[in-house]
């Protein structure tokens, strides 16, 4: 074991755990996190192939929490990995993840100008291995349990950070092919939010028909379809309802954040 003797972030720590690792094949996970006995195993058979660079796996929809919020969140990050293909991902989920350490070290690890806690290092280096043109797989067998309570106002938080800090990256990596879990639907579906609410604006303003901000409401949430209802297929009508109500407060939350994002960048910050 490796004892730091200061917090120097999540990118930091994960390179010098991955420097001192002696085997071949590299594995992730975070303290929050608890793996199946057979985890190990079935990554194992993976790298039988010697095509795989790395694999990753999915959150289980089972966690010990009742709260609307935690399950809400638990949920979009499983659907998310769901949505996407299986085969030659640019993603790299720490919850869950393992690599060959030499094309760990060939991409150059994690990167460590994200200095805190664990926000997106671990999606920008999956993007750098897709890159490169490496094999990351899917395995949704591989599950684990994310053990972490969430309310609504940390959710509001932590997206209003992710969509900032991924505005961010997609504006440093501009130009280059870049890959996220979220859904492209999704991507589309943020700036159709803040145009009906422009629009709302508008209409009180100006007198101009409602019409003009309730048409890109129906856009939006026919958009994010697919997550509503499969938030109501997993836990039921009550928890839908909620999880539709909040899905349009917190999509206006992540606007700001890209919003924010793209302001930052134009007085040169890039993080």
């Amino acid at each position: 074991m490796i004892n730091l003797t200061e917090n120097i972030g999540a990118a930091r720590a994960r390179n010098v755990g991955a420097k001192h690792a002696k085997n071949e094949i590299l594995f992730f996970t975070d303290d929050d996190v608890i793996v199946k006995p057979d985890t190990l195993a079935k990554l194992r058979n993976h790298y039988h192939n010697p095509e795989i660079s790395g694999v990753v796996g999915i959150l289980d929809s089972d966690i010990p929490f009742t709260n609307h919020a935690s399950n809400v969140k638990n949920l979009w990050m499983r659907f998310t990995y769901l949505k996407c293909p299986k085969e030659k991902v640019g993603l790299f989920y720490t919850s869950i993840a393992s690599i060959r350490k030499t094309v760990f070290q060939e991409v150059g690890g994690f990167d460590e100008n994200y200095a805190g806690a664990s926000l997106l290092e671990d999606t920008e280096f999956g993007q750098r291995v897709w890159q490169k043109g490496y094999h990351i797989r899917i395995d949704t067998a591989l599950s684990v349990t994310h053990v972490k309570h969430y309310t609504w106002t940390s959710i509001l938080k932590t997206d209003y950070d992710r969509a900032r800090a991924l505005t961010h990256m997609k504006l440093r990596k501009w130009g280059q092919d870049f890959y996220t879990s979220v859904p492209i639907s999704f991507q589309l579906a943020i700036p159709v939010l803040l145009m009906s609410i422009a629009f709302l604006v508008l209409s009180l303003v100006t007198g101009l028909p409602f019409l003009w901000s309730s048409l890109p409401v129906f856009i939006f949430f026919a958009l994010t379809f697919t997550w509503l209802q499969f938030l109501f297929q997993s836990r039921g009508i009550v928890f839908g309802l909620v999880g539709t109500l909040f899905h349009f407060i917190d999509s206006f939350v992540v606007g700001m954040g890209m919003i924010s994002a793209c302001l930052r960048h134009l007085t040169g910050k890039t993080y």
